[in-house]
């Protein structure tokens, strides 16, 4: 170890080597392993390097999913390492070495990590050196990556590491800076593997109670509350994200009764001992055992604290040591059959799915807590005894193990025919599986001629599609893409543009519609991104007003879209957009009036005027002065507190004052002169609208 201290260069560069070495067997065989996730991170890797080329860096959207229907895949799923290898496959070109970069680099941050973690514990430097390179070839690390191929639960493994060097940091000098900065550390965490971080926070959580009890330090709270304030500054907009799909999707299909936690219990004894696992010699199975060297000094260390009476003189009562027992206390409670009812109970403890997942949280509280426990108990044969039980964790590791199963020889990087809803996560609830063909033999019928083919080639920008349509009538129309009510379609027809909604339809449930005029129409269709989720444009999207073969009446939602579930008497009530709401597109015969819906939209007359007030509306209310045909005749907006036009014969001069949000006019010219005044943020009162209309 004294050459570490005087070649620096040697300590930065060991632990690079140190990776490499158990990724050689990768590196100089063609082709991958077999594993439980087959090909799936490749997949993965390209559709976020497409996304990254097309300038999409956070994709929530992915075209290629579910046979080229699409899905909110990127969303649900983890994304850290994605991200990373994805932005390597888009410099390099090349799927394997992406991939093998990027396990190398977070092997790398999972060394950092447990030095920080270790030195912050009270390890000298050598031993939390050598607890560093124990981490990257222990079994669990291995297991991730190698058997299970679980690449974004092991990239959240490596950061579990530095997340407890900087809560310790946190608690021990009690400083802003650490508190800031394990905010964004924990918010890394929780983009890396969310199960993993709700596991990490709910075990802190109940350290740190632990820990106010002992220390009576308030201050903790109040830099643990910085740091959740970062986290919630960091993450919602994805949160949002999340909400905004909830509706119509459920991600609690990933769950089955099979494998809720309650039903995925391991025996006790397999953590310690597997006589059924030899590495090297199958992949469809896993061991749950720990680092045997390390559970064997675990073992000594403790046995010798309750038989030395001298070990009393012996702080044992540290910081480090009291969270690092908790976590290992906790996570094998999580083991145990008793612990059933809580996945049951507590909200989103059914998601870890199986309670061995705890792993990469425990490995490195193991590690860390052993050589602490060495160097404390046992000063003088510390660096001696570490560096046995390093030795031993390098010869006893499974990326040293020759592999003897098959390889996949072909690593595709198509995405064609790609599905990543084992369970149906990433499918709209009321979807159809069947539909698919049902769709595009509607298509064919229909003369439907795909312009971009996007889905199914991966050069194609991911983030939009065009097709090209002919049809004999008007009517809704399927497209081949799963329903978002966050699709963007353009239509150009006969020289315009229109801008219309993805809707379901009761004959495609779950599959994106579009209303269309007879003849021939141009779609493009761009796909849902953060920004227009968390950051939507200020004018919404107009439903088309055409009768269903069931009628479906709904209201618009605020900031756009329409409500789930219809009702006829909603339909018929005098209702006000909501702000951002969407309003019903006109027909061709009304578009002479048709403006375009600004953040509280309003609402042109529906029945062509004898003579049409041509006049585009001023911001904060009022219309011009001046008529112009031509401003009448486009696809304006009416900028804030814009008035709409006067609708009617009887309603020519409406005593209706626009609010700040707008208001719905009435197709009702028979009625009586409106008495009262559109409330505020939309909405009018109770009495009678003439001058409004009907949703």
């Amino acid at each position: 170890m004294q050459t570490f201290k005087k070649n620096r260069s040697i300590s930065y560069i060991l632990p690079i080597i140190v990776g490499i070495s158990t990724l050689m067997q990768i590196i100089l065989r063609h082709g991958w392993p077999l594993n439980h996730e087959g090909n799936s991170f490749f997949l993965r890797t390209i559709i976020y390097a497409d996304h990254i080329c097309a300038g999409d860096y956070w994709p929530i959207w992915s075209s290629m999913d579910n046979y080229g229907l699409g899905s909110p895949q990127p969303l649900f799923y983890h994304k850290v390492f994605y991200f990373i290898s994805g932005s390597i496959y888009a410099l390099t070109n090349n799927i394997k070495l992406s991939v093998v970069i990027s396990i190398l680099l977070f092997l790398v941050i999972g060394f950092y990590g447990m030095y920080s973690f270790c030195k912050e514990s009270g390890c000298r430097k050598e031993l939390a050196y050598m607890g560093g390179l124990i981490l990257i070839v222990s079994n669990y690390t291995i297991t991730d990556w190698l058997i299970r191929g679980a690449m974004a639960e092991f990239s959240a493994c490596m950061f579990i590491p530095l997340s407890l060097a900087l809560y310790l940091r946190v608690i021990n000098k009690n400083s802003f800076k650490d508190a800031c900065l394990f905010g964004v550390i924990i918010t890394i965490l929780f983009f890396s593997h969310s199960v993993i971080a709700f596991y990490f926070i709910l075990f802190l959580s109940i350290v740190t109670l632990a820990l106010l009890i002992k220390n009576k330090e308030i201050k903790i709270i109040i830099l643990l509350t910085c740091s959740a304030f970062i986290f919630f500054l960091l993450t919602w907009p994805h949160f949002l994200a999340l909400i905004s799909f909830s509706d119509n999707y459920d991600l609690s299909r990933i769950i089955p009764y099979e494998y809720r936690p309650e039903n995925r219990f391991i025996p006790l004894r397999n953590y310690f001992w597997d006589n059924n696992w030899i590495w090297g010699k199958e992949w469809a199975s896993y061991t749950v055992q720990l680092d045997i060297p390390v559970l064997i000094l675990f073992v000594l260390m403790v046995l010798f604290i309750f038989l030395n009476k001298n070990t009393r003189n012996i702080s044992l009562l540290s910081n480090s040591i009291i969270m690092c027992c908790l976590i290992i206390f906790l996570c094998f409670l999580l083991q145990c059959k008793a612990s059933s009812l809580f996945y049951e109970m507590f909200p989103g403890a059914v998601y870890l799915q199986f309670p061995w997942r705890l792993l990469g949280i425990l490995s490195p509280c193991i590690i860390g807590l052993s050589l602490l426990l060495c160097q404390n108990l046992l000063p003088k044969f510390a660096l001696f005894i570490s560096f046995i039980i390093m030795c031993f964790c390098f010869i006893m590791s499974g990326a040293y193990k020759h592999i003897e199963y098959e390889w996949m020889s072909n690593i595709s990087n198509e995405l064609n025919n790609v599905s990543f809803s084992a369970f149906g996560e990433y499918l709209p609830k009321d979807f159809n599986k069947n539909s698919k063909n049902d769709i595009i033999e509607f298509l064919e019928k229909e003369d439907c001629q795909l312009i971009v083919s996007c889905p199914s080639n991966i050069e194609r920008d991911s983030c939009f599609i065009q097709y090209e349509i002919t049809t004999a009538c008007k009517n809704f129309y399927p497209l081949p893409i799963l329903f978002s009510p966050y699709h963007k379609i353009t239509i150009y027809k006969d020289n315009q543009f229109l801008t219309s909604a993805c809707v379901q339809i009761d004959k495609y449930p779950g599959i994106c519609s579009v209303f269309l005029e007879a003849g021939k129409s141009e779609l493009l269709v761009e796909f849902p991104t953060i920004k227009s989720i968390v950051f939507p444009t200020p004018v919404g999207v107009f439903p088309a007003q055409t009768v269903l073969e069931q009628p479906v009446f709904r209201l618009p939602h605020a900031r756009g879209g329409v409500s789930k579930r219809g009702t006829v008497l909603v339909a018929h009530l005098p209702s006000s957009p909501r702000p951002w709401g969407c309003f019903r597109w006109m027909d061709q015969s009304d578009a002479s009036q048709a403006v375009f819906p600004t953040p509280v939209g309003v609402f042109p007359a529906q029945t062509v005027l004898e003579t049409v007030l041509e006049r585009l509306p001023h911001a904060r209310g009022g219309v011009s002065l001046i008529c112009s045909p031509a401003a009448a005749n486009s696809t304006s907006s009416p900028r804030p507190w814009g008035c709409f036009f006067s609708g009617f014969a009887d309603c020519k001069y409406p005593v209706v004052f626009p609010t700040p949000v707008g208001v719905f006019p009435i197709y009702a010219a028979s009625l009586l002169m409106p008495q009262s005044l559109p409330h505020a943020r939309g909405g009018v009162s109770l009495l009678n609208y003439p001058c409004f209309t009907s949703i």
